[in-house]
């Protein structure tokens, strides 16, 4: 009976043990750096380097799908920001029409497309990080993400 109660005991600390190493990493509450953000892009394989976009914004550009895309932090306190979009954009030249574009936005769930003013098709998607955002589920949402742009670039036949 003392070795089937020892038996158990071990079961039971190493069950918590494995439910403890497998809790999620926290963002910081007010969110992330742009440094933190090229950091976290890196560890996940990614290209990443602070820039401004045409407009003087700060960004962070990558490649995601085989196309440069750029990552935007907003809620902004500080140098902390508690939400990410994810924005890539091509120069269609006007070969896709609205009737398609809203096909896209009605049909998808991830990723909001639009036309720009310079006959550009648009595709983004925004994260929440905070409150109570983990690593792990934005590792997650970047996996949507790629998702949306392969699948994006297939339905509107892009490269």
């Amino acid at each position: 009976m003392a070795r089937m109660l020892r038996i158990i005991a071990a079961a039971l600390m190493a069950a918590f043990a494995s439910n403890q190493a497998a809790q999620a990493r926290e963002i910081p509450a007010a969110g992330l750096t742009f440094a933190e953000v090229v950091d976290w892009l890196k560890e996940k394989g990614q290209e990443a380097t602070i820039s401004t976009d045409g407009a003087g914004n700060k960004m962070i550009s990558t490649v995601v799908g085989g196309v440069k895309s750029g990552v935007y932090l907003f809620d902004c306190k500080g140098e902390r920001c508690g939400s990410i979009q994810f924005a890539i954009g091509w120069s269609d030249k006007g070969a896709i029409t609205s009737t398609r574009l809203n096909e896209w936005n009605r049909a998808k769930r991830w990723g909001r497309a639009y036309f720009d003013t310079g006959k550009g098709i648009w595709v983004e998607m925004d994260v929440d990080m905070t409150p109570g955002g983990t690593y792990e589920l934005l590792d997650d949402d970047l996996d949507t993400w790629t998702n949306t742009v392969r699948d994006f670039k297939a339905f509107f036949n892009l490269k």
